[in-house]
């Protein structure tokens, strides 16, 4: 969440955490945020296409990251630090 901040991504990541509107995340930003070497690395673990990897990610980060936020023991606002 902090290198979401960092890249000007906070709102979208704000969106994420708190509430049932979450706002997307576009492919070009999910590659400043990981970084095309890394990407392409983790798609080939996965026997993925790194666009494929980058079309997931957009879809299923908001979700798992909202879901994360909401488990017991995690704050909203701890998550942003």
């Amino acid at each position: 969440m902090k290198r979401m901040e960092q890249l000007g991504l906070g709102a979208i990541a704000s969106s994420w955490l708190a509430g049932d509107v979450h706002v997307p995340i576009f492919s070009e930003q999910i590659h400043a945020l990981f970084g095309t070497s890394a990407i392409r690395a983790f798609a080939a673990k996965l026997g993925l296409q790194p666009g494929d990897l980058v079309r997931r990610l957009s879809q299923t980060l908001p979700q798992m990251v909202h879901h994360l936020a909401s488990s017991p023991g995690l704050s909203a606002t701890a998550s942003m630090r």
